[in-house]
């Protein structure tokens, strides 16, 4: 079950309209719930809320934040080059 402060990371990682990014993600990569069905933005509001269990979907919700956090870094890696190009 996410706890309390693992939420306030993910959504810091995941940034403004977590829960949307979450689902867009997870309908990219075919992600299907344990019965075969979508998962929807108020299945993933509760897990990620700490409400619901579910180990399935707090997998790929880490997965999607951890996604993000490498975007993130190669970004800023990718502006820390330029400057070193131009200075």
């Amino acid at each position: 079950m996410i706890t309390e402060i693992q939420r306030d990371s993910i959504i810091k990682a995941i940034g403004k309209n977590h829960i949307s990014k979450i689902y867009d993600w997870l309908k990219t990569t075919d992600f299907k719930s344990i019965y075969g069905r979508e998962v929807s933005k108020g299945m993933i509001s509760k897990v990620l809320n700490g409400t619901w269990d579910n180990e399935i979907i707090e997998t790929a919700i880490l997965d999607c934040a951890s996604k993000k956090l490498y975007e993130r870094k190669a970004l800023e890696e990718k502006k820390a080059n330029i400057l070193k190009q131009v200075s």
